[in-house]
């Protein structure tokens, strides 16, 4: 079954969330070729030698009008797809919004947290239209309903599916799981977008929504060109005063990676391996001493527990250099840094960074102290 308290940390944390078979046929491409590893995307460019050629694609079945059948590789195995889906059920934390960013609603969406209409944000609601998904139980995979829904195909992209669970799904339909080159649910929103893409057959869809995202990033960085070289952290705070550092293969840090901002090395040098976080006890707080520290899950109040430790760096919170989001909007749109809502961060969030950044308490964030 699905690592559900990993999921559960993606979103909000716990120190217990640490985190075979696929359909085969013969391939037409492969995702491995096509997707950035590690998301540098030139749209002009993307999918160069993952695509058949016109003479192999004519052999396969494949043309440039329909590119299926197609093949996915993944941490499972591989997955074909033989023809264009229509019904799609997502199981994965964040996919819904690659797959409506791609014209295409979810019949079924398995939801994460924030309790949106449909388990969809307001930055994908436009998407979404006047589709009614059925929203899956966010603590476990309900495959009786799932096979209700007679999908077409099932994307688990930005998920952590175990070899059992997705041999259980792919006897419903063709299931596409995460890749092996990340840890489960931290897979950057290029790659995320291109895999959905390719599943849905809709890559050059996908390449036009990319490139557009990063020109909404880089002009937010151009806009302020302070960010460049400073320090920033995200954080989550935990029980007893305990609190979750992001390192900078989590989702959420790419994009501040991407604005110009770095993850301070006493952070991302205690993050494993196999992971994109790093837990830290209250009297190592110190080392979340950055240029910018954003909190994800509330106002003040929310963080008390580790605001009052006496490690607090003293420079964070006189300097009123740390922010407080709450999930509705701004937490959840970082948490979910996808095609879709990372615009909307680059326009809301960046000048709050901006202010956070400068020092001085006397120009406080609507999300300061």
């Amino acid at each position: 079954m699905v690592a559900l308290a990993a999921a559960a940390l993606a979103a909000c944390g716990s120190d217990d969330d640490a985190a075979d078979d696929g359909d085969t046929a013969e391939s037409t491409t492969t995702i491995a070729e096509a997707a950035a590893d590690d998301g540098e995307t030139d749209p002009d460019s993307a999918g160069d030698g993952g695509e058949a050629s016109a003479d192999e694609a004519d052999e396969e079945g494949a043309t440039a009008s329909d590119p299926f059948p197609v093949t996915i590789e993944h941490t499972h195995g591989e997955t074909t797809i033989e023809s264009r889906p229509e019904r799609v059920v997502t199981v994965g934390l964040r996919d819904q919004d690659a797959v409506l960013a791609m014209g295409v609603a979810p019949v079924g969406i398995q939801d994460w947290f924030g309790e949106q209409p449909h388990a969809v944000w307001p930055w994908a609601q436009d998407e979404l239209g006047d589709a009614e998904p059925v929203v899956l139980d966010p603590n476990e995979l309900d495959f009786e309903t799932i096979a209700s829904l007679d999908p077409d195909v099932i994307i688990g992209v930005d998920s952590g599916l175990t070899a059992e669970d997705h041999a259980l799904l792919s006897e419903i339909a063709p299931t596409v799981a995460q890749p092996a080159e990340h840890a489960d649910w931290a897979v950057p929103w290029r790659e995320r977008t291109l895999i959905v893409a390719r599943a849905l057959g809709e890559e050059a869809r996908a390449n036009e929504l990319i490139a557009e995202v990063e020109t909404s990033i880089a002009d937010a960085a151009a806009a302020h060109p302070e960010l460049e070289g400073a320090t920033a952290l995200i954080g989550l705070a935990a029980a007893d005063g305990q609190a979750y550092a992001y390192g900078s293969e989590d989702v959420r840090s790419r994009f501040l990676v991407e604005l110009g901002l770095e993850v301070p090395a006493v952070i991302e040098d205690q993050v494993p391996d196999d992971s994109f976080f790093v837990t830290l006890s209250p009297e190592n707080l110190g080392d979340l001493d950055a240029d910018v520290l954003v909190w994800i899950g509330g106002d003040l109040t929310a963080f008390e527990g580790v605001l009052d430790q006496p490690v607090y760096p003293a420079r964070v919170a006189d300097q009123g250099r740390d922010l407080f989001l709450p999930y509705d909007p701004l937490g959840g749109a970082i948490s979910f840094a996808s095609v879709l809502s990372l615009p909307f961060l680059a326009e809301e969030l960046v000048p709050e960074l901006a202010l956070a950044l400068d020092g001085d308490p006397s120009t406080t964030s609507t999300y300061g102290r």
